[in-house]
């Protein structure tokens, strides 16, 4: 059995421009999953932007996040020019991934 405790707070969030929303950076957690045998599991944000919203649901019953559709953690919102750099980064090490050369 599993638990998700969230780092993020969503509910400040108001208006067209999102003010009161928590910045978030590439390494941020969002949140943290609990798991028997004290193991923890640290879910990180990826990208820069301003989380809109926490799927609560998942504090109450963490299975939802192997539901496809229910199971979101969090919804961010970013601006393609913020993460550019990020995904040509991402395509690059997965091409290094796929190509490397196995002995």
């Amino acid at each position: 059995m599993c638990r998700v405790v969230f780092e993020k707070k969503t509910d400040e969030i108001r208006g067209k421009k999102k003010n009161g929303a928590v910045k978030v950076r590439p390494n941020d957690t969002i949140c943290r999953v609990e798991c028997e045998g004290n193991r923890q599991f640290l879910i990180r944000s990826g990208v820069f932007g301003r989380v809109l919203e926490t799927n609560e649901q998942l504090s109450l019953q963490p299975e939802l996040v192997k539901q496809p559709g229910e199971g979101f953690i969090c919804i961010i919102q970013t601006r393609l020019e913020k993460v550019q750099g990020e995904i040509q980064r991402l395509e690059k090490a997965s091409a290094d991934v796929a190509y490397a050369r196995r002995d």
